[in-house]
């Protein structure tokens, strides 16, 4: 409709140069026709604008246009000459449009509809039932045969319908190939769509760069890991947010030596909110279907639990071989000291027996029973013995304590034991030995 009002209003304004230049174009009788024609045209259009009001179909609307189009071209050519106008050629127009909206079978009508106007407009022009106006004077006396008319019958019919083949095939040919792309659109968006959702779903931080080191993806898991989001980083460079990642003109020029190898990564990180962590990845070449480089891929996750618990296991297994040279230490100090005792305790016989020597002699013992005791425990806490639990009554345990002190070499008269415990039983569960070893500790 637009283009219909665009095309009448360009005929109207040269229509109206003409008559004002006073160049001689139409006759007054002809001028006068071609003005209703021009009118006819707006109202029809002001009628087809508000038909699709009324008529709710939209193929009736564009038969009903085309159809009013045809009547307004056969009323022009009339008008400018008959079948000698040069206006004939604004019907292909009409078909062109109508096979664009109602495709080839509706062209072939618009065509059989437009090669009947103008057959009927020769013939009614040859039999002097309608008097062309252009030329008249340049026609009287001379008259074309009948066989003329009906080959340019012929010839504009068979035109209009060649021009409704074409157009109908490249409609078709256009329309089947928005289909195909529609479908590959669709399979696209399909395969897109699964790329993403693998992609938001690993928990892996995954981002893409250029071959320019721009930041062009982020999925979740990687906003998630270091708190920044894509809105952040969007082609901003690579290096601004993680420095110590591989040199990508080092990957790049890998590549270009045809090296596939990937380069891995190790990096202390802050996040948006300054918490530290470690994280851990690798970069890859990110190349098309026809495998050219274009761009890098980092893939990378938190590695800060992981860096802690290797951190811990090495700081256990260093002091698990402290802890085993200690043991070994200790167990080959015990072998000297029991040889140190052995002796002492041969010498007691034979060396004389006076204050001196005596007082010496425990001196020594005392040292060797302190050493040894302490070698004991760190022992036992080295290796602790895994005992069996039992139950027992604590009063017999404290009982023999008490009367084992009275045997130790510090042990003299000026000490008393006075023990006050529960008539009734106090029995527990535990390991004999280290309950012993516990209250024999605390009462020494």
């Amino acid at each position: 409709m637009f283009s219909r009002v665009v095309i009448i209003s360009l005929l109207l304004a040269l229509t109206a140069f003409l008559e004002l230049k006073g160049t001689e174009s139409f006759p007054e009788i002809s001028s006068s026709l071609l003005f209703r024609t021009i009118l006819l045209a707006y109202i029809l259009s002001i009628f087809f604008l508000i038909l699709p009001r009324r008529v709710g179909s939209i193929p009736l609307n564009i038969y009903i246009q085309s159809l009013g189009d045809i009547l307004l071209i056969t009323v022009l050519v009339y008008a400018t000459g008959g079948t000698n106008s040069n206006y004939s050629t604004f019907y292909p127009l009409v078909i062109i449009y109508s096979v664009l909206f109602l495709g080839r079978r509706g062209g072939l009508i618009i065509a059989s509809a437009t090669g009947l106007s103008y057959a009927l407009l020769a013939h009614l022009e040859f039999y002097r039932v309608l008097d062309p106006h252009l030329f008249r004077e340049a026609v009287q006396g001379y008259r074309i045969g009948i066989g003329v008319l009906y080959a340019r019958i012929v010839i504009h019919i068979l035109s209009f319908y060649v021009v409704a083949f074409l157009a109908s095939f490249v409609v078709e040919q256009e329309r089947r190939i928005r289909t195909l792309l529609a479908e590959r659109q669709s399979a696209f968006d399909q395969l897109d769509l699964l790329h993403r959702s693998i992609i938001e779903s690993v928990d892996n931080g995954i981002l893409t760069v250029d071959l320019g080191g721009r930041i062009k993806s982020f999925n979740r898991a990687a906003a998630a890991i270091t708190g920044l989001t894509f809105h952040d980083i969007e082609n901003r460079q690579l290096s601004e947010y993680f420095p110590e990642i591989p040199p990508l003109e080092a990957l790049r020029a890998d590549h270009e030596r045809g090296s596939m190898a990937k380069r891995h990564f190790e990096m202390d990180f802050t996040g948006k909110q300054g918490d530290r962590m470690v994280l851990g990845g690798s970069v890859s070449p990110l190349r098309d279907a026809e495998g050219v480089m274009i761009g890098h891929i980092v893939i990378f996750q938190d590695l800060t639990a992981i860096t802690e618990m290797r951190e811990s296991l090495e700081k256990s297994r260093r002091l698990a071989f402290i802890g085993e040279m200690a043991a070994n230490l200790a167990h080959e100090i015990r072998n000297p000291l029991a040889a140190i005792s052995g002796s002492i305790q041969m010498l007691k016989g034979e060396v004389a027996q006076n204050e001196t020597n005596t007082r010496l002699m425990q001196i020594i013992l005392r040292g060797k029973d302190h050493l040894e005791g302490f070698l004991k425990d760190f022992l036992w806490m080295a290796r602790p013995a895994m005992g069996a639990e039992e139950e027992l009554d604590i009063r017999e345990t404290i009982g023999d304590i008490s009367e084992s002190l009275r045997c130790v070499a510090d042990w003299h008269e000026g000490l008393t034991i006075i023990l006050r415990l529960s008539d009734k039983p106090l029995a527990i569960r535990a390991n004999k030995t280290e309950i012993r070893q516990i209250f024999w500790n605390l009462m020494l």
